[in-house]
Parts: structure tokens; sequence; C-alpha cells
């Protein structure tokens, strides 16, 4: 019997080939069986939307979120609409993330580390750098959060997206004085090619 795991996987695999018609069809499909939608399958959508600019479809999920007496919104939900919010690269992204962050409170969802990425990242795209850089202190001074690798790869690739390596590589010191190594991600962000080496087999000794 189909679940709301399999539709959210199915949702996953609509996402993949770009048939977002398809991923929202399958509320439907799950409501006609008597299947709730998991505050999963609502992220999925919002998130989904959010990727290709569309903040008005990705909105509505939200407050079909909000209106569903059954689910709740998390870190997720807001992560994906403060991201949504760079991802249009419009020049009042940075305000328009920083009311969905102020909404989280309301709803009395706790912001983590990947929704100050967001957050930074949605400044970063709309061209300021300085309120990007400020989340580090806000996560730290607000809510006890230390910065990870993620974080400093975001305001890495936010520098690099700016042309301003020099302040990239002053990003990249600062991960290594927090006693953080660099991973691939980060050389990628610096655009510099990632050398994988292939696994091999040890040889027993004799």
């Amino acid at each position: 019997m189909a679940d709301a795991l399999i539709f959210n996987a199915l949702i996953k695999v609509y996402r993949a080939s770009n048939d977002l018609a398809g991923a929202e069809r399958c509320v439907d499909r799950m409501r006609a069986l008597g299947i709730d939608p998991t505050e999963s399958t609502y992220n999925s959508l919002i998130s989904a939307f959010g990727n290709v600019k569309d903040l008005g479809r990705a909105r509505a999920w939200f407050d079909r979120l909000i209106a569903d007496p059954k689910a709740f919104p998390d870190c997720m939900t807001f992560g994906a609409m403060i991201w949504s919010c760079g991802v249009a690269a419009d020049p009042g992204g940075g305000k328009l993330a920083e009311r969905w962050f102020a909404l989280m409170a309301a709803h009395r969802v706790t912001p983590d580390a990947r929704v100050y990425d967001a957050l930074m990242y949605a400044h970063g795209k709309s061209g300021d750098l300085t309120s990007a850089e400020e989340c580090l202190d806000r996560m730290r001074d607000e809510h006890g959060i230390e910065p990870d690798v993620t974080s400093y790869n975001t305001m890495i690739k936010l520098c690099m997206h700016l042309r301003k390596k020099g302040e990239a590589m002053e990003w990249l010191e600062r991960m290594r004085q927090a006693g953080l190594q660099p991973n691939p991600a980060t050389w990628r962000a610096l655009g510099r090619r990632v050398l994988v080496l292939p696994l091999t087999t040890p040889r027993p000794r004799p």
C-alpha cells in the first residue's frame, strides 16, 4: 500500500525531471488515497518552486502547509523559503529573506546553521556581502551556533560570485583558524579542480 514516504520519493523524481506540475499532482493523489501530506511533502514542493525562481508558487505551498492542521513548519520549511529569496537574485532578496527569518519566531521555530546559510546566501546574492558576513556573528550571538565548513563555504562562494577573490581567500584562512578543514566543495567554490584518487585495495602483507 502506498504511503507518504513513497509519494515523497515520487515528488523527488518529478523534481529531478523538472516536472513540477507532476510533483504537485502527487498531493492530490495522496489526498484521494486518504494519505496526509507530511512536512517533507510541503518542504520538497516549496524548495522545488524556489529553485526555479517561482516565489509565488513556493509561497502558495507554504500557505497550504500552514493551513494543514496536521503539518507544522520547521527549519527546512523556512530555510527553503529564505533560500528561494537568494535564488531569485533580486536586489531586495535580502530584506525579503529577513522577513521570512523573523516569521520563524512567530511559529516557534529556532533557526539552525542551514537556515543561517540560506539567509547569508540571500544577502550575498542581492549584493550585500556585509549583511551576509553579519549572519555568522548572529548565529553565534543569538543562537550559540558555531559556523561549520558549509557556512564558510557559503561565504567563499558569495565572495567568488561577487568577484572578490581576495576576500574569499580570507574566509578560507578564517575557516582554518577556526580549526576546520576545507573540503572538496571549498576548492570548487574557489574555482580549483579537485583531484579524486581512485579507491584501491591494499595489497596483503607477505
